[in-house]
């Protein structure tokens, strides 16, 4: 008060809002909303929840009342239109039938007949038609009028019973605040911790490494005393919880299995997962798989799964985070585990760190801008990881021979979510007007990686003996995509094929499908023109090629063009480097409001590649796709290197990778998927891998070349 003044009433108003809005929290569950706040005193607690509550209703019951209110209007216009437009019809119409001079003038005046013009038959008869058509909509728009007034009756006298408080807001027995002796102790403890890690870290690199037996009883017992303090704390923090009470027992279990475990089987394990799981947003409330509550946990932010409001983040942020440790301990103490002979490539590892400098900047610009904070996580959540996921299968995939493991589990992952997808198909509904789709958009890029994947291995021989496996994978995931019912899929597969075969060398197999391309090319002609036209499921593949080519004017592909035109209209005023992140894109051309049920529609758009160009302008888009042009040029130049066709497939199934996902950003909100960002990621790491082992890049020309490595194999 001193520097500034006594503040106003209007001053303590806003922070009182101000605080408001970040103490009062609101969250679903299921078809259930739970209102509460952190606040120091109970029964004024007590009273904002309840005053929010009120509101709640209030603002939704005026939001119902609203949308049928707001109809009304709109039918009302509409209907006053058509009786205009019939009004004037019939105006016409007597005009027309009367000709030019009206029959009473006539009969006053008989000379006035020679100016009489008969009506126009052809004329009358139109006008006839346009009245028939201007009263049966005046008909239907009566009965809509009709049905939204009793609607909106319905609304009001249903609304008490549709939402009512199934909870009344209680004060809380005792304060819910964190114990500053816990508090107190957990520092110290993690200070004693820090410091004895950096002094044995210290000896080890000095090349003093310290007494073994007293280090390892130090350790055991900061770790003893750790777990005994945290499992204290979660038992009252989580009132008796048992999934709290057991949580650092079992945190601790996997630290140590992180820490033991090799680099490649944890960041495998952790792919296989992050590709194969569920994430709880797929379906939508439709329907959910065994393992929903392990892809929950992964996958969605923990507060959804564990009762702490705090956990805004992911579990496979705190894995990626604690490999990340790992590999950093790991290299501060020369440890010889996960140590690659073969290095990568120093250009993708300095495209990489473009990528991350370049978020970085956009997002600091974005927020200096007066960008939202917590909706440009939204925008830049997965492109912050990508770096750190490449450096993690960068120390991970130490050499060619891993790629076999690489390999296997990219096409088991897809292999499972192609079970998933039949099995959704088959125990929920195999309709696709019930269930559009059965998995995610992001399941398209999986799908196409492993069928590419699969095709490169054909097409360059690197699996002699292993043809009808190939068959059946590939069976299973066109299975898959048919079961999940999405176009993008199937153009991602076109697309990812065609680079591959362009790219493949001319071994015996390409050339048998040349021949019988050329062979069979007046048949398929045949077979489209006939089925382009059918409804039959002989045709369902022309049908497809169809929906893509042909021009439509569906409410879905206008709402695309709409939001395309409002980015590019946003990207008019930033062009160097667009608005940052935090932003919504300029709205020009109104669509469809999709708020209710997607928020963030407006700072994620569908199109990543010009929401990105929006959001980054040209900087920033060239500074995140630098990283696609190195990768697709070391995998090429390590293709025309390599001596194996293991090494010639696994190189043509990185450029395929980077195809699929480039047209999986530009399609579908690439950017922000778990799965584009997982698929991606390792195949950057076998172009580098690649490049320096078959010779490809010019510094690494001293290591031997992988000859013998086979995709299909591994240790």
């Amino acid at each position: 008060e001193r520097l500034g003044g006594r503040p106003s009433a209007e001053d303590r108003r806003e922070s009182l809002a101000g605080l408001l809005e970040k103490k009062l929290y609101v969250r679903a569950e299921g078809p259930t909303v739970v209102i509460g706040v952190d606040w120091p005193e109970g029964p004024t607690a007590r009273a904002i929840v309840e005053a929010a509550g009120r509101r709640f209703l209030e603002e939704r019951r005026l939001a119902e009342v609203s949308r049928v209110e707001e109809s009304i209007a709109i039918l009302d216009r509409h209907l006053a239109h058509v009786d205009r437009t019939m009004a004037a019809i019939l105006a016409e119409g007597r005009a027309s039938a009367h000709g030019t001079v009206h029959p009473a003038a006539m009969e006053v005046r008989p000379e006035l007949q020679a100016l009489y013009v008969a009506p126009d038959e052809g004329r009358l008869l139109w006008l006839r038609s346009r009245f028939k058509i201007a009263a049966t909509e005046h008909d239907r728009l009566t009965r809509r009028l009709w049905d939204a007034r009793i609607e909106l009756d319905s609304v009001g006298a249903a609304f008490d019973r549709r939402y009512r408080v199934l909870e009344p807001a209680r004060t809380p027995r005792r304060p819910e605040r964190p114990s500053l002796p816990a508090m107190l102790a957990a520092a110290t403890l993690a200070g004693l911790l820090l410091g004895a890690f950096t002094s044995v870290a210290v000896d080890v690199r000095a090349g003093r490494p310290p007494q073994s037996r007293w280090v390892s009883r130090g350790a055991f017992g900061a770790m003893l005393a750790a777990l005994t303090l945290s499992t204290l704390a979660a038992v009252v923090a989580g009132g008796g919880s048992l999934a709290l009470a057991t949580a650092p027992l079992l945190g601790a279990a996997g630290l140590y299995a992180l820490g033991k475990a090799r680099a490649r089987t944890s960041a495998l394990v952790a792919l296989f997962l992050v590709l194969a799981l569920e994430n709880p947003g797929d379906a939508g409330g439709r329907w959910q798989s065994p393992l929903h509550e392990l892809g929950a946990l992964l996958l969605a932010n923990l507060n959804l799964s564990l009762p702490v409001r705090a956990l805004r983040f992911t579990g496979l942020d705190v894995l990626m985070a604690l490999l990340l440790v790992v590999l950093l301990c790991r290299r501060a103490v020369r440890s010889p585990v996960d140590h690659s002979a073969v290095p990568a490539a120093r250009p993708m590892s300095w495209a990489a760190a473009t990528w991350l400098g370049t978020v970085l900047m956009l997002w600091a610009y974005g927020l200096a801008r007066g960008g939202d904070f917590r909706n440009s996580l939204w925008q830049c959540h997965q492109l912050l990881w990508l770096p750190g996921a490449y450096f993690v299968f960068q120390s991970a995939l130490r050499d060619p021979r891993d790629h076999g493991a690489l390999a296997r589990v990219v096409v088991a992952a897809a292999g499972v979510k192609a079970g998933l997808a039949l099995w959704v198909r088959l125990t929920v509904s195999a309709s696709p007007q019930v269930l559009p789709t059965a998995t995610s958009h992001g399941d398209s890029a999986l799908f196409a990686c492993a069928f590419a994947l699969v095709a490169a291995l054909l097409l360059e021989q690197a699996v002699p003996g292993r043809v009808p496996a190939a068959g059946f994978v590939l069976a299973l995931l066109a299975a898959g995509m048919l079961a999940n019912n999405r176009r993008l899929a199937w153009v991602e597969v076109a697309a990812a094929l065609a680079v591959v075969y362009v790219a493949a060398s001319a071994t015996a197999v390409k050339r048998a499908i040349t021949r019988a391309g050329v062979m069979a090319a007046p048949l398929l002609a045949l077979y489209c023109a006939a089925g382009w036209a059918s409804s039959s499921i002989a045709f369902k593949p022309v049908r497809v090629v169809r929906s893509l080519v042909e021009p439509r004017a569906d409410v879905s592909t206008a709402m695309r063009d709409i939001e395309n035109f409002n980015l590019l209209w946003t990207l008019r005023d930033h062009p160097l480097l667009g608005t940052g992140f935090g932003h919504e894109y300029v709205e020009k051309v109104r669509g469809m409001d999709i708020s209710s049920i997607f928020a963030q529609y407006r700072f994620v758009p569908h199109n990543s590649v010009l929401g990105l160009l929006a959001s980054g302008g040209v900087v920033g888009l060239s500074g995140i796709f630098l990283t696609f042009v190195v990768a697709v040029y070391l995998a090429a130049r390590a293709h025309r290197f390599a001596r194996s066709p293991a090494d010639r497939a696994a190189a043509l199934a990185v450029i395929a990778a980077v195809v699929v996902y480039l047209i999986q950003c530009y399609g579908d909100m690439g950017l922000v998927s778990w799965t584009g960002l997982f698929t991606l990621a390792p195949a950057l790491v076998v172009a580098a891998r690649l490049a320096a082992a078959t010779g490809a890049w010019p510094e690494a020309t001293d290591i031997p070349r992988a000859g013998d490595a086979a995709l299909s194999g591994g240790r």
